[in-house]
């Protein structure tokens, strides 16, 4: 079911538990850096020579484990169809992609408490403190 639909289904129902959703509010600019970071980390950890084991056993471009962003474009640069830099700039780039994409959506729902971590972590704390002192009386009650 795409999520489209599940959200028109149950965007007014009442919510069934009590819930506190934290998101982490990071410049764009720190993000992006750790995004690649992180796929250079899983390049220097083996993730082309995972690709070539995916490619050995069978596994087609289109199939799942060869679609997923980075085992793409890392499997199109061991066909031979764009560098291995390439590759992974690619790879970089659609990952950043995705993180706008999540960021935007996740902007859009009204009970995500935004914090940023690099300077309001002692309200991060309370906040969850609270809540959880809200859910145990609830339960004890």
């Amino acid at each position: 079911m795409p999520i489209s639909l599940h959200q028109r289904r149950h965007s007014f129902a009442a919510h069934e538990y009590e819930s506190l959703t934290v998101g982490l509010s990071i410049p764009r600019e720190v993000l992006y850096a750790g995004i690649d970071r992180r796929f250079d980390a899983m390049v220097a950890a083996g993730l082309t020579g995972e690709v070539r084991a995916l490619i050995a056993a069978g596994h087609k471009p289109g199939a799942a484990a060869l679609s997923a962003i980075g085992y793409r474009e890392i499997a199109a640069a061991l066909r031979g169809e764009i560098t291995l830099d390439q590759a992974i700039e690619r790879a970089k780039r659609e990952s950043r992609r995705l993180a706008k994409r999540q960021m935007t959506w996740f902007r859009a729902e009204p009970d995500i408490v935004w914090i940023d971590p690099r300077k309001e972590t002692g309200e991060g704390l309370r906040r969850l403190e609270a809540f959880f002192a809200a859910t145990d009386g609830a339960r004890d009650g």
